[in-house]
């Protein structure tokens, strides 16, 4: 990945729009709802490359409950 690229962390919960920018040090909960943060699909590992992010890039599984 080159450094030009950003990571991130969002929430899984439909209703909680919180985003971060992907920290391995950072919390991994959402300081909002609670709900553990995803920073990479959960099926194919691909990073989650957007804030607003709703699904995978690569293999379309939905990020959100």
């Amino acid at each position: 990945m080159s450094e030009d690229t950003q990571r991130w962390s969002v929430c899984p919960v439909e209703d909680c729009e919180y985003a971060q920018e992907y920290d391995p040090a950072a919390a991994a909960f959402c300081p909002d709802c609670g709900m553990e943060l995803i920073s990479e699909c959960p099926s194919c590992r691909k990073p989650v490359m957007s804030a607003d992010q709703i699904s995978c890039s690569g293999c379309g599984m939905a990020f959100k409950e």
